[in-house]
């Protein structure tokens, strides 16, 4: 299947490896414009864009969705991590697979920006990843997977690479069904070793 990703932030870059190691079809990467950064406020690519160029994949940046001068090219699915623009409804639907979104709380708890700060504030036990589809509300639409992962003390940077980590992995799990009326189901939430209930 042909499959564009749209992410951001360093939180969907083991996703975007993934799916490049595992020889799906990157049709595009949708990435946000470059922004001024810094004292000197030089233009700085995302972390997203920085990986695309290692992977030599063709890299997309509008400002808004739809965008005539970024055209999308054709795909069978949208892969959605971290891109931190809102995509509209005619935009999600264009692909006949849908979009899968990699969400880094165990939806319906902590939809929004924060979710990992927020489940670290409120003292959780545990926090997780769900695999979403997506549709035109923030967070929202129908579970396809999740995982569980125990918080144990860890601060934000230890616990959101894990959860970047075991999303990119729970991707992969589900994309082996995908298409192939061996989905949509909800699956989990499974916990990692050493999670407690």
């Amino acid at each position: 299947m042909n499959i564009i990703f749209f992410g951001t932030s360093e939180f969907a870059l083991p996703a975007l490896r993934k799916l490049y190691e595992n020889d799906f079809k990157i049709a595009g990467v949708v990435t946000q414009p470059d922004r001024p950064a810094g004292r000197d406020l030089r233009p700085q690519s995302s972390p997203v864009k920085e990986e695309a160029l290692k992977l030599r994949l063709p890299i997309l940046q509008p400002d808004h969705l739809p965008s005539t001068t970024y055209p999308l090219p054709e795909a069978d699915l949208y892969i959605v991590a971290s891109y931190g623009i809102i995509i509209p409804k005619k935009i999600l639907d264009i692909p006949k697979l849908g979009a899968l979104n990699i969400h880094p709380s165990l939806l319906p708890k902590y939809r929004g920006p924060s979710p990992i700060q927020t489940a670290i504030l409120n003292g959780d036990a545990e926090t997780g990843v769900t695999i979403m589809k997506l549709d035109e509300k923030m967070d929202h639409g129908p579970i396809v997977a999740q995982e569980a992962l125990p918080i144990q003390r860890k601060g934000f940077t230890k616990l959101h690479d894990e959860l970047a980590r075991l999303g990119a992995k729970l991707l992969i799990d589900v994309l082996s069904g995908y298409g192939q009326d061996r989905l949509v189901q909800v699956r989990g939430p499974h916990r990692a070793p050493g999670a407690r209930l």
